[in-house]
């Protein structure tokens, strides 16, 4: 086993390795987060965008891509990412009705379409998965059939054929539920 330190990083949180071996996640450096890639040969990349803050990795899939969350400097919003594996960005609004809290799981390639997907909170108060699809649009889901705060739907991953799997909390939270989605 190993242990990943970082110089000049207090805490060191790793959330993906690809196929190829390549890590990524996020270090708390200078009180703030700052996002990572690690090659195999150990070489170290920071993930930045110019009029960033609070950026954040999430997931990593085979090609080396990252998607995340940041908030734009100027505007105080949040908004999504895709960073490709020669270092280009594209970012994307958050899906959802004025998300209170947004999480990006993880991204599939899915025929050619890369997905990212993942839950936000609703100003319901309730969960909701999410599909972002690469052509820019959104699919919201709730598979729970429950209609109280902090019930819904929870998503945790993503296969290469489309299957969305995560966890359902029903009304009262009186029941805890795992769920496959197949497209």
């Amino acid at each position: 086993m190993k242990v990943l330190k970082l110089k000049g990083c207090g805490f060191t949180g790793t959330i993906g390795i690809n196929a190829a071996g390549t890590m990524a996640g996020n270090c708390l450096h200078k009180g703030r987060s700052l996002p990572y890639l690690r090659a195999p040969d150990g070489t170290l990349t920071f993930v930045k965008h110019a009029g960033w803050q609070n950026v954040g990795i999430s997931a990593i899939d085979d090609t080396g891509a990252v998607s995340g969350i940041y908030t734009d400097k100027a505007t105080g919003n949040r908004h999504g990412y895709i960073r490709n594996v020669a270092g280009g960005f594209r970012s994307f609004e958050l899906p959802g009705d004025n998300p209170v809290n947004t999480y990006i799981i993880t991204m599939a390639a899915v025929n050619g379409d890369r997905q990212v997907v993942g839950w936000l909170e609703g100003s319901d108060q309730r969960n909701y998965g999410f599909i972002h699809h690469g052509d820019g649009t959104d699919e919201i889901f709730d598979v729970s059939g429950a209609h109280t705060a902090q019930s819904g739907t929870l998503v945790s991953g993503i296969s290469p054929s489309g299957a969305i799997v995560g966890y359902t909390f029903d009304d009262g939270l009186a029941g805890i539920h795992g769920f496959i989605r197949t497209p």
